[in-house]
């Protein structure tokens, strides 16, 4: 966590302006400006995670479990709890979404305050519902399908011998590697998603060919 806030102020800050001619002590003085700024922001989310618990799901448990104290069936208790877990689930999502694009507000608008970016990512994402979300859930679902391909190749408990353990071992480089890929896609997917909405003019410097170097160099 810690290396992403670091090493993720000077990745947001190149796709936001990829026009910009990059040096690494450019990428590192990026870096370096954006680190307390996100450091903030993971704080800021830690105590909106502990009031989500503390104000939504600690109270509709126990309201559960005073509906359901003196019902023998388990099925009521069952939906119930379901349906919390869904709402818990929506809520989370939204939160997680509302993070992601407060960083990226920090490197594109510049914004120092971690709790306006908070609410400017909250703006967006809730102004945005299908675009935020879909983008965000069909990058989860990649991530599944690559982590899903990865346990097929891993081998099973009966099948250690020289052979599975090095493609054990090239496909498990493989894979931190394809994190590593598809990490910096979902912030790249995500900066394009926001200045289309909030720069449309931005999306041309990133359609040009000095673009290319976000992810080759």
């Amino acid at each position: 966590m810690a290396v992403w806030a670091f090493f993720g102020g000077g990745i947001l800050s190149r796709y936001a302006r990829p026009e910009k001619p990059y040096t690494r002590p450019t990428f590192f003085a990026d870096s370096g400006e954006y680190f307390l700024r996100f450091v903030r922001l993971v704080i800021l989310s830690i105590l909106v995670y502990l009031a989500l618990y503390q104000w939504v799901a600690a109270p509709l448990f126990r309201l559960i479990d005073r509906l359901t104290r003196d019902t023998p069936a388990e099925i009521p208790e069952m939906i119930y709890s379901g349906l919390v877990f869904l709402l818990l689930a929506f809520l989370l999502v939204n939160l997680s979404v509302a993070m992601d694009y407060a960083k990226i507000a920090m490197a594109v608008e510049n914004r120092r305050s971690s709790i306006l970016a908070f609410l400017r990512g909250l703006r967006f994402v809730f102004s945005n519902k299908l675009k935020s979300l879909g983008l965000y859930l069909l990058l989860i679902l990649v991530g599944v399908i690559l982590f899903g391909m990865y346990g097929l190749l891993a081998p099973g408990p009966n099948q250690a011998n020289d052979f599975t353990l090095i493609v054990a071992f090239i496909g498990g480089q493989v894979f931190l590697i394809a994190r590593l890929i598809l990490k910096l896609w979902f912030l790249a997917s995500q900066t394009m998603l926001f200045q289309s909405v909030t720069r449309p003019e931005a999306i041309t410097a990133i359609g040009t060919p000095a673009a290319a170097s976000l992810f080759l160099s």
